[in-house]
């Protein structure tokens, strides 16, 4: 399997990520968030060469004017949390579909039925947060739980 991670540039704006820290501010009332960052996450099974998969992040998968991307590892951004949200298996993945179509027509051919794309998006808060602010974010922001389902960890600095 292979993964791509997308997010914004330190110098740009990422206007999804501002807004959702001010809904948790304001409507979950939740304060101390000093950061707040947003990655869309790629995961691809298929036998794919290193060079399609760069191709891949590079030409398909990104803006390269307000964002970068990292294949097979994580960015080394700071964290104290990371909360993952992605569909449940039996849930359509519309962004994975269309990423797979784009894919399909990059490489010049059809996946397999054994070989699929699926999307996870992570969220990296900056912040003295507990437990439980990061499990009403989860559930009262992030995630449907009847179409997907969250896991979160303590971050690093």
């Amino acid at each position: 399997m292979h993964e791509i991670q997308v997010g914004y540039k330190e110098n740009k704006a990422d206007f999804t990520a501002i807004a959702l820290k001010s809904s948790i501010e304001q409507d979950l009332r939740i304060k101390g968030i000093r950061s707040l960052r947003i990655i869309d996450v790629y995961r691809i099974e298929s036998n794919l060469f290193p060079s399609q998969i760069q191709r891949i992040a590079k030409e398909l998968l990104h803006d390269p004017v307000t964002q970068n991307y990292s294949i097979e590892k994580p960015f080394s951004f700071q964290f104290d949390w990371l909360i993952e949200v992605k569909f449940h298996d039996n849930v359509t993945d519309n962004v994975a579909t269309a990423a797979l179509e784009g894919i399909e027509d990059l490489i010049g051919r059809r996946f397999r039925d054994n070989e699929w794309v699926k999307t996870a998006r992570h969220y990296l808060i900056e912040g003295k947060l507990s437990e439980h602010e990061i499990q009403r974010v989860c559930k009262d922001l992030l995630a449907n739980e009847l179409i997907e389902y969250y896991s979160y960890r303590k971050g690093h600095k």
